[in-house]
């Protein structure tokens, strides 16, 4: 244990450096993953990569989700939309679904803050989380709702845990986690046809979250009620 110590850097991170540190690392992955190709196989998935490109398509002539027929509503939308907004902004598919994953490790880089002593610490748990090789494996290479429905679970877990680790401050200072915790749910409901499970626990525990804290201060009563 002595000699892991003196390995470990006496002084903290500044919380600007650790900022800076965080975006070089995001930057460095979004041009490392620039390089990679899509993996395209329209003829072996007309219900899922062609039937998500070609609603993408329709949304970003205006037709939205085109003429009706047995596969407009074979899948939910969501994906479309985001393919058809990543379409307005000009940007690749790939790099677009690894900029909304560095953006949920960000978050969860915030929300760490209350749990972990030590900025090294924080970054070393965004650096590990950003670069784990699920985040860019083959299945977020296609065209499908694969590509960022791990970022959007990524992002609603960072809520809840900045959400509730901030339960006993000032509701102000929890209020920005309620943000990414609120809208990544409804993005999973038109994204994915299995995350009822998950959207009910997120619930389960946010009602938790937010009753404990009603019976704490008065002033978060108004919020359980919202929410509930």
């Amino acid at each position: 244990m002595s000699k892991l110590k003196k390995l470990l850097p006496k002084r903290d991170l500044r919380a600007r450096w650790l900022w800076v540190l965080a975006l070089a690392l995001t930057a460095v992955k979004l041009g490392l993953c620039s390089f990679q190709l899509i993996v395209a196989s329209p003829d072996l998935s007309p219900i899922d990569d062609t039937l998500m490109f070609n609603l993408a398509k329709s949304i970003s002539a205006g037709n939205w989700l085109g003429e009706y027929d047995w596969l407009t509503l074979g899948k939910h939308s969501f994906y479309a939309l985001w393919l058809a907004f990543l379409n307005l902004l000009h940007v690749n598919i790939v790099v677009g679904g690894q900029a909304l994953f560095a953006v949920s490790c960000l978050v969860l880089l915030a929300a760490l803050k209350p749990v972990m002593r030590t900025n090294w610490g924080r970054l070393f748990v965004f650096a590990v989380t950003l670069y784990t090789p699920a985040s860019w494996a083959e299945n977020t290479l296609r065209v499908y709702r694969d590509n960022i429905y791990p970022s959007l679970v990524l992002l609603a877990l960072a809520g809840l845990l900045g959400a509730f680790t901030r339960f006993r401050e000032k509701p102000l200072r929890a209020l920005p986690y309620y943000v990414p915790l609120r809208r990544p749910g409804c993005a999973t409901r038109t994204t994915r046809c299995c995350c009822r499970s998950f959207c009910a626990r997120r619930r389960f525990i946010l009602l938790i979250c937010f009753w404990t804290k009603a019976l704490r201060t008065k002033r978060a009563a108004w919020r359980c009620c919202w929410y509930h």
